[in-house]
């Protein structure tokens, strides 16, 4: 599940990778690109795609890892704070790097600390209802749910998230 608006952004080490003198042995080792939601959500899709195409470029490997929680804060914390080496990488959610920092302490707080890439996917979040739900605008569903408190439910992927 995706947990915000996710506009990919590869971050800190994958600049580095690109940015490494050119030697025989790099990398040599496999290199790691972190997801910071679950297996098969758009992030962790994205991010297997991208790394499909790029496997032939590292022949020692290329693993994708989910590294889901706190809403993608876990994943981009691994990112952020991995040894800029050129070996990890990963995707993150703009929510991560802009939102999260403001509400709760972690390793990073503005681009000073890490290395945005690439926007790579943009996502827009959106309200949906059944068909033939009595309501045709938004206006109308706040309204009923104002009217009916406690009987609505909706989802969230939490706070601190894009959505």
């Amino acid at each position: 599940m995706v947990r915000s608006g996710v506009v990919g952004v590869l971050l800190l080490s994958m600049l580095c990778a690109l940015a490494v003198p050119a030697q025989a042995d790099y990398p040599d080792r496999p290199v790691t690109a972190i997801v910071g939601f679950p297996a098969g959500g758009l992030a962790d899709v994205v991010l297997r795609a991208v790394a499909e195409g790029m496997k032939k470029k590292f022949p020692k490997g290329l693993a994708v890892v989910n590294r889901s929680g706190a809403g993608g804060t876990i994943g981009a914390s691994e990112i952020v704070t991995s040894k800029p080496d050129g070996n990890t990488f990963g995707i993150v959610a703009v929510a991560n790097l802009v939102i999260q920092p403001q509400l709760t302490d972690l390793p990073y707080r503005t681009p000073d600390d890490y290395v945005p890439f690439i926007g790579l996917v943009s996502w827009s979040p959106l309200l949906a209802v059944r068909q033939d739900a009595p309501w045709k605008t938004v206006q109308e569903f706040v309204t009923a749910a104002r009217a009916n408190p406690g009987k609505l439910r909706v989802a969230s992927p939490g706070e601190g998230t894009g959505s």
